[in-house]
């Protein structure tokens, strides 16, 4: 079983969809890639994408977050970033930020603060050489890439591990005890942590 691998993405600038088109076969031999625009079109007419996109947000050993202009801005890559950047504090997946021409300082706060990101592994694109770009990231997955867990159902077990991390946080917060109910789980959360 080959280690997932998700492509977030905006791609507006032709040279950064460019490296998404290279990056996705370089993939396959040693990886399952994701990539939207790739495996969308394969999913049967009426069927659900925003639970495909979280379903690989939730089984993938790795990303690759594309950062251009274009992404910091995009409600889908802050939130498929955020996602990863969650599931990274009780879960062991690896996140490449490939720099596309940002700033990193003029980065949004949720991802210098709250996300971790400036702890992630980052490489640098290079426009004029895609390619180049292409086989630095897969070297980095290829030293660094978790191998996959089995067959354990991903959505579960991020579901759980989302539980644990929740659990440590919501002894005050009430919102939190509240989702808990929502969600069934209060008979795994300690009772005294209830109003």
């Amino acid at each position: 079983m080959k280690p997932v691998v998700f492509i977030s993405h905006s791609a507006h600038e032709p040279w950064v969809s460019d490296l998404c088109d290279q990056l996705h076969p370089a993939l396959t031999d040693a990886f399952e890639p994701r990539l939207d625009r790739e495996e969308m079109a394969e999913l049967a007419v009426g069927e659900d994408w925003p639970d495909a996109l979280s379903d690989w947000l939730c089984e993938c050993q790795a990303a690759v977050i594309l950062l251009d202009e274009k992404a910091l801005e995009s409600v889908w890559v802050q939130a498929e970033a955020s996602h990863l950047f969650f599931r990274r504090r009780s879960d062991d997946v690896l996140i490449v930020a490939v720099n596309c021409g940002i700033d990193i300082n003029a980065l949004p706060s949720f991802l210098q603060k709250t996300t971790g990101l400036m702890t992630t592994e980052w490489l640098t694109a290079d426009s004029g050489n895609p390619q180049d770009t292409v086989q630095r990231i897969i070297a980095v997955l290829t030293e660094k890439c978790p191998t996959p867990g089995g067959d354990i159902d991903p959505r579960a077990s991020f579901l759980e591990k989302a539980l644990g991390v929740l659990e440590m946080e919501i002894k005050e917060d009430r919102s939190l005890n509240l989702a808990a109910k929502a969600l069934g789980r209060t008979k795994d959360i300690a009772p005294w942590s209830f109003r």
